[in-house]
């Protein structure tokens, strides 16, 4: 999902408590908790262009990555009772009480969507993990290369052999401690619950998968 810069930096602010003092949010947050379990870091209203170039109103709320697959839209003629009009009847009901956002006061007006922006943060994350990884590489000479992916570090070793030969050592579960260490060290907003390393080699990527990243990560 794409946000812009600003909504980027309010959601970090959020993340980090910085806005616990917006009772709108709060409000929001509570109900989301009690209704769904669900944690609700921020909300953002605004206009997207829908269909044929017409302008239509959004409220999208950002829940963790896990949890979006719960709100996936239900296209239907009879909207009243869905789990979508639930939130969209109270998040009208908080611009009435509070005073805001005039255009979502009918939940009929506007449809609601969730968002995760964990991934996003993940990359800021990986990017700073960057130098730590590549100075641990460079420490290391069995290490042909050590690639990030997402919330996966796939280590690659020079020859199948390697893999089996380092992981009976204990050598492969050093190195996995390292890299657990330095992503744990520039994780400042928690998002990676568990950091994931799969040991492989240059033999087999290039044997099985002929050199090919898109082939190897797909």
């Amino acid at each position: 999902m794409f946000f812009k810069p600003d909504e980027v930096e309010y959601l970090k602010d959020c993340m980090n408590g910085y806005h616990d003092d917006e009772p709108m949010l709060m409000e929001f947050r509570k109900f989301m908790k009690d209704e769904f379990n669900v944690i609700v870091y921020a909300f953002f209203v605004g206009s997207i262009i829908g269909y044929k170039g017409k302008n239509i109103r959004r409220l999208q709320f950002v829940v963790s990555a896990r949890d979006t697959k719960r709100f996936t839209r239900v296209q239907t003629t009879d909207p009243y009772g869905t789990t979508e009009w639930k939130i969209k009847e109270e998040f009208s009901r908080l611009c009435k009480k509070y005073k805001i956002y005039p255009e979502y006061l009918n939940p009929l007006d506007y449809f609601a969507v969730s968002a995760e922006f964990e991934t996003e943060l993940k990359r800021e994350v990986l990017s700073l993990c960057e130098y730590d990884i590549r100075a641990l590489k460079k420490s290391i000479p069995e290490v042909n290369e050590i690639y990030p992916s997402n919330d996966m570090f796939h280590v690659f070793y020079n020859t199948n052999a390697d893999i089996e030969t380092y992981e009976k050592s204990g050598f492969s579960a050093e190195i996995k401690d390292k890299i657990i260490s330095i992503v744990q060290k520039n994780d400042m907003y928690n998002v990676f619950e568990d950091v994931r390393v799969k040991f492989t080699s240059k033999e087999d990527f290039n044997e099985t998968y002929q050199g090919n990243w898109y082939y190897y990560l797909k």
